[in-house]
């Protein structure tokens, strides 16, 4: 099975086997976000793995909350972080310039919630303080574990809510 990128107008369209399978915006994906659902074995973590290169190659910093270690396998992301409880995330000039895996999958479903938080309110401060604002998207690799249910009517503070619904507001759009 093979995969290619044909660029037309403002879309990008992802081939499969030479046949078109899905048109790819990357101007509407960092206007809205991204979301991919399917069932499990459908291809979904695949497929974001095609949208963070399109991205990466239009300039734009990618990072992975990866859960499944699924993503430091077979991505081409350049820079993985082994996340260990207990966690800290800072970047006192900004945030970081290269698109980057964070691998959760050492710690407890709970901690893994608590560091995607942590890692959104880190993310969302740090553009909130500095003039570095370069186009960042976000990959929240499993999304339910974040975003279950009834979590955005929820009156429940979230920050990685909060980055999802305000992150656009410094150029920060996510994919779930």
């Amino acid at each position: 099975m093979e995969f290619c990128y044909v660029h037309v107008q403002n879309a990008i369209v992802i081939l499969k086997d030479g046949k078109q399978m899905i048109p790819f915006n990357i101007k509407e994906a960092m206007a809205t976000g991204v979301f991919t659902s399917g069932t499990s074995g459908s291809g979904k973590t695949n497929l974001n793995y095609h949208f963070a290169e399109l991205l990466m190659q239009a300039g734009i910093i990618v990072y992975v909350i990866d859960p499944s270690q699924a993503w430091q396998k077979h991505s081409s992301l350049p820079h993985i972080m082994h996340i260990s409880y207990p966690m800290h995330v800072e970047w006192p000039n900004g945030t970081a310039r290269q698109s980057t895996i964070f691998d959760v999958s050492r710690l407890t479903f709970p901690q893994r919630v608590q560091f995607a938080n942590l890692l959104s309110k880190t993310l969302l401060d740090a553009r909130k303080r500095s003039e570095h604002d370069p186009p960042t998207f976000v990959i929240f690799e499993e999304g339910q574990l974040y975003f279950y249910q009834g979590s955005m009517r929820s009156m429940k503070h979230s920050d990685a809510i909060e980055l999802v619904t305000n992150g656009r507001n410094y150029n920060i759009r996510f994919g779930v």
